[in-house]
């Protein structure tokens, strides 16, 4: 890669970082099974399981299943529960933007507040408060044009 890099040949080293990741992605060794059923225990979870116990859960160890994940997924057991934790909040101000924020934080497993208004900038890029005013402007539009919503009375 390195000749193809000084030599300025994009398409070269392009080609052959391709062909490196191919060959690294085929000799991954992963359990689709333990896969599967981790991660289908976190999304039942809601994220909120600690990946000690999800480990447990799967009878191996914490290392064995961040290994797996690892060479599955590309990230961590750990991203994937933060990840589905901020699904269900943001779900949540998506379906009722004037809920309560620490009542939301609490039910979906964050410590505190502080935590999930870092976690749900880090994958939104918004605070849990900017978004859910940015979903009450949406809907208050939305009705002035006249479309009515199913959960309204």
């Amino acid at each position: 890669l390195e000749p193809a890099v000084r030599a300025e040949d994009a398409q070269a080293a392009t080609g052959l970082l391709h062909d490196y990741l191919i060959e690294r992605a085929l000799h991954a060794q992963f359990d689709p099974a333990l896969i599967q059923s981790a991660a289908q225990q976190l999304f039942a979870e809601k994220g909120r399981i600690p990946i000690s116990d999800l480990a447990a859960y799967c009878q191996v160890s914490t290392r064995q299943l961040e290994r797996q994940f690892g060479a599955s997924m590309g990230q961590s057991p750990k991203f994937l529960a933060r990840l589905v934790r901020f699904e269900e909040a943001r779900e949540r101000l998506w379906r009722d933007p004037q809920t309560n924020l620490a009542s939301v934080a609490r039910e979906c497993g964050y410590t505190d507040q502080s935590h999930f208004n870092r976690e749900f900038k880090r994958f939104s890029n918004r605070t849990p408060r900017q978004f859910a005013d940015e979903m009450l402007a949406t809907y208050g539009l939305v009705r002035s044009l006249g479309v009515a919503f199913v959960q309204d009375s």
